[in-house]
């Protein structure tokens, strides 16, 4: 299995599509698959990514991107994807492929600090549990075929699944950054999600090993009190210097014509 190798729906009251999954008329959202490809070339998808009930009691659909792209840039990645709990699987790949903890600059509207039904450690235990009893039941008592997908499961990196499963079923857009937090992979976590907090990253030690986490509402209405150019300025100076970057679009705080605007200006 790769992770986002294939589009799939989430049609229960998980993850993001949890919110107002009760009031909805609509109960499904997809993720889409992840391409290899320039950041700057991002697209919108036909289906919805995330549905609420919104302030005024409309039931707002909204589509996200047509996929995920990943760009290469020698030694690092940059990934672009519409909702921001995709970042807990990038970020754990990213310490798990070097081993190294890592500062977390986390770029935002909001702050996404609320706490997950349940953590990453517990979840990936309870998952391993499951899938040895699975593997022995397999072993003893499965069919040729059921033995062939037991074997080719045992082969994947099971790590890489449980973060996959656990950023999908359990993580949403307002609670993935305290499991990151929690893992001990994060030296420090910053929060910029005012023009204090921006001012302040222009200080930064910029020789540490960081991530940066964007989200583009911060280019949203409620965020133009914060000069445009200076946003720009920072934020592109971090780009140029982390070991990471991740890239949510955030399609229900923020219409895809403007991100598209600025990721033209940041990627340029």
């Amino acid at each position: 299995m790769k992770a986002y190798s294939n589009k799939f729906y989430i049609e229960v009251a998980v993850s993001n599509n949890l919110f107002s999954f009760e009031d909805r008329k609509v109960k499904k959202i997809v993720v889409p698959s992840i391409v290899e490809g320039m950041i700057k070339d991002l697209s919108p998808g036909e289906e919805y990514a995330f549905i609420e009930i919104d302030e005024e009691g409309n039931e707002a659909c909204c589509k996200g991107l047509g996929n995920i792209i990943v760009q290469h840039e020698g030694s690092r990645d940059m990934v672009i994807f519409d909702n921001h709990n995709h970042s807990f699987y990038f970020a754990y790949k990213h310490f798990k492929s070097g081993g190294l903890k890592f500062d977390f600059i986390h770029v935002d509207q909001h702050k996404d600090m609320r706490e997950p039904d349940i953590y990453f450690d517990e979840y990936r235990n309870s998952l391993f549990s499951s899938f040895e009893k699975f593997r022995r039941d397999m072993i003893n008592t499965g069919t040729k075929e059921e033995r062939e997908i037991e074997a080719n499961f045992r082969s994947e990196d099971k790590d890489d699944i449980a973060a996959f499963l656990y950023t999908n079923s359990v993580l949403n857009v307002g609670n993935f950054i305290k499991p990151l937090i929690k893992m001990d992979i994060i030296d420090n976590h910053y929060c910029v999600d005012s023009q204090y907090s921006l001012l302040e990253m222009d200080k930064y030690d910029l020789t540490r090993n960081f991530v940066l986490d964007l989200d583009l509402d911060f280019f949203s209405e409620e965020m133009d009190y914060i000069d445009f150019s200076e946003k720009i300025r920072i934020i592109r100076k971090l780009i140029d210097n982390a070991s990471l970057v991740l890239i949510a679009t955030s399609p229900y705080f923020i219409e895809f014509s403007k991100c598209k605007a600025v990721i033209d200006i940041l990627m340029n």
